[in-house]
């Protein structure tokens, strides 16, 4: 039969794993819409601007999904094209920036393979209310004709699921130790002894 102590140490290691749980569900709920900005939109390959987009209140966030094709043609191994994309406030002033990679591989090993990727997303903290843009930017090592233009969705997001996604893996991570600690055999031969046991030393 457990003693005191372990029962304790094994209660708090589920009581930090459901709390991780408890984290992780609720950073998966902030990844959710909710309404408010929701825009989509086709921009040139070479880049563009699409707005005006207001913003309700002060931080507000913002995820900005990509994507693009890059054609495979004249046989070319490795292609890629860069987005940048930038913040902008109601009088075009820069805010910040950011941006994604869409790339497309093929070679020779025993056969012939091709991977690519054509699609980024981003989440984004808007810094005031208002009204704001977005301006996109294309670096590529091929001509921007054999890209597809940029196809641009922007939605409104619960809040930032960031915060919560860390405090749920600390959390799982703390609570496993602790179920350990709890089922170790140190723990056992310290009571055994006699020898008396903090929480501090564990």
């Amino acid at each position: 039969m457990a003693s005191p102590l372990t029962r304790q140490i094994r209660i708090m290691s589920r009581v930090l794993i459901l709390f991780g749980a408890l984290c992780y569900f609720t950073s998966c709920a902030m990844d959710l819409g909710v309404g408010g900005v929701n825009v989509e939109e086709q921009v040139p390959a070479t880049g563009g601007t699409i707005g005006p987009i207001e913003i309700e209140d002060a931080g507000t966030v913002l995820e900005v999904d990509l994507h693009q094709d890059i054609d495979r043609g004249r046989g070319t191994f490795r292609r890629w094209s860069f987005v940048t994309v930038e913040l902008l406030d109601a009088d075009r002033n820069y805010l910040m920036g950011f941006g994604g990679e869409m790339w497309h591989e093929a070679g020779y090993d025993d056969g012939y393979w091709r991977e690519s990727k054509d699609e980024s997303s981003t989440k984004v903290t808007v810094p005031e209310a208002g009204t704001h843009y977005l301006r996109f930017k294309t670096e590529s090592d091929v001509p921007t004709a054999e890209l597809s233009a940029i196809t641009v969705e922007v939605e409104e997001q619960l809040g930032s699921s960031l915060p919560f996604h860390v405090t749920a893996i600390l959390s799982f991570i703390a609570g496993a130790v602790l179920w350990w600690k709890g089922n170790t055999r140190s723990v056992k031969d310290l009571e055994a002894s006699g020898t008396s046991v903090r929480f501090d030393d564990l």
